[in-house]
């Protein structure tokens, strides 16, 4: 007898699992792995798949599976539709690639119709009919159930109706072709009572319109089920940059290494062979950001921010100014920052280029100019501009931040462009950074600017944050009343 608790019991915690809404078809799913083949034969269930056939049963009309390769998320699928078709009576399951009809195809011709006859080898007994002719896979049980193989386009959905429709790389999925799966979906659910809609596969190369994120964001939210294993979304290319970083993290979210399906010296092959992209997308599940969606700045509350202007002001006579540089030393940016009367913060980038021989020596001029020290991070690859205008002849001043300080000052600045306190001139060294930016986790609380990718520009943002928190710290004036004679 298969003990699913003590089995279940071995799974490596998800990031994301909705509640149960009813009762689990165990003995379903069961069935399904038996026909896969997935008991037996020295093969056993691994204890993720049982909360793919849990998450599943519970029921919701429109469900998420995000895992990362490797980890049997097709699979377990396969065997929760293909159980419940051969336990329940005209139960009609539809499956589909969001990639190609082909693609879909293949898995059906090579996989699953091949195991099936392997399990059922008496063509008399066997409880279904398989058809294989290109356009019309399918499978036909004998109790009236149907599992068929469509192509990612509505009308293949719209000629019947349907108790279960599952749409496998959706990730994949451009946002076209994922309105209209769904337009073609939804109305063939309409009168299969408990029917259910599930999107499932690894992150996408966008956010913004996929068809798995969108249903992730709403599991997330709490309104419908959600099995998601992936690592901390706020990752850039600063968290991924060695191979030990990784590796402790694929501990923790991915269950085909905790479970045996793979090893970590198979995934540290892929990580050293993979475009980083590719990898935190296939093997930690973390989407790309594509035509947006995964600032730490919102695109909306920034530009809502910008003053539309035929030109850029001088600095005030009160303001702070910061350097920052990118880590391959391929760009630098100097930005001044201050606030109005009312406390509105102004942003202005005073100088940013290619390169970063020309920094030190500009600096300095602009720090003696207008009689401001240089704020900079006392740690990374800026420290090369701040040791080299060390020796300028005069010296100019210099405001170094502690990592304490550099955090506080990306938090702040983050918090007042969402309140609206922040406001900015449309230069596009600024803005570009500020799309570009992520977070970048930093001890167990805290977290500063980081990138995506390495080759990612994001200097002029990072010297904001500095400038104005260096602005905020000047001291206070005090206004002075001068005492007249009277009389």
């Amino acid at each position: 007898m298969f003990e699913w608790d003590a089995v279940r019991s071995e799974a490596l915690a998800p990031r994301v699992m909705s509640g149960g809404r009813g009762t689990t078809d165990r003995e379903s799913f069961l069935e399904g792995a038996r026909a896969l083949g997935l008991v037996g034969r020295r093969l056993e269930l691994k204890p993720q798949q049982l909360l793919v056939a849990e998450t599943l049963d519970q029921g919701h009309e429109f469900s998420a599976i995000l895992m990362p390769r490797r980890s049997t998320k097709t699979v377990s699928i396969l065997a929760w539709m293909l159980g419940r078709c051969l336990t329940r009576d005209d139960y009609l399951a539809a499956y589909i690639m969001a990639t190609t009809h082909k693609k879909a195809r293949t898995r059906f011709v090579q996989d699953v119709a091949p195991m099936l006859e392997r399990v059922f080898p008496d063509v008399a007994t066997r409880p279904f009919k398989i058809m294989r002719a290109a356009g019309s896979e399918r499978i036909e049980f004998h109790n009236g159930s149907v599992f068929a193989v469509l192509a990612p386009k509505g009308e293949d959905l719209r000629s019947d109706a349907w108790d279960c429709i599952v749409v496998d790389e959706s990730g994949e999925a451009e946002p076209e072709k994922g309105e209209d799966i769904i337009a073609g979906a939804l109305p063939t659910m309409d009168t299969r009572p408990g029917s259910q809609f599930v999107v499932a596969g690894t992150a996408g190369r966008f956010r913004r319109g996929n068809l798995l994120w969108d249903q992730l964001e709403e599991g997330r939210a709490g309104q419908g089920g959600i099995l998601e294993y992936s690592a901390p979304d706020i990752l850039t290319a600063d968290d991924t940059d060695s191979w030990e970083q990784v590796a402790a993290m694929l501990e923790t979210c991915h269950p085909g290494v905790s479970s045996g399906l793979t090893t970590i010296a198979t995934l540290e092959s892929r990580y050293r062979k993979l475009k980083r992209s590719l990898f935190l997308g296939e093997y930690l599940s973390i989407f790309g950001d594509v035509g947006g969606g995964g600032s730490v700045i919102s695109p909306s509350a920034w530009s809502a921010a910008e003053i539309l202007t035929a030109r850029f002001p001088d600095p005030p006579e009160r303001f702070g100014m910061a350097i920052s540089v990118t880590p391959g030393l391929t760009a630098g940016a100097i930005v001044a920052a201050w606030r109005d009367r009312d406390g509105g913060a102004r942003l202005l980038v005073l100088e940013h280029r290619e390169g970063i021989r020309w920094m030190a020596r500009r600096t300095a001029e602009l720090a003696r100019k207008y009689r401001v020290p240089i704020t900079h991070d006392n740690f990374g690859s800026v420290m090369v501009v701040v040791e080299e205008a060390h020796q300028i002849t005069p010296r100019p001043r210099f405001d170094p931040q502690t990592t304490r300080g550099t955090t506080t000052a990306a938090g702040k600045l983050v918090e007042q462009v969402e309140s609206g306190l922040v406001r900015h001139f449309g230069q596009d060294a600024l803005t570009s950074a500020a799309m570009a930016a992520r977070k970048r986790t930093i001890g167990p609380k805290a977290w500063a600017f980081g990138r995506r990718d390495v080759d990612d520009d994001i200097a002029a943002i990072e010297a904001a944050s500095l400038a104005l928190r260096a602005y905020d710290e000047l001291p206070q004036r005090q206004s002075v009343r001068v005492l007249r004679p009277t009389g």
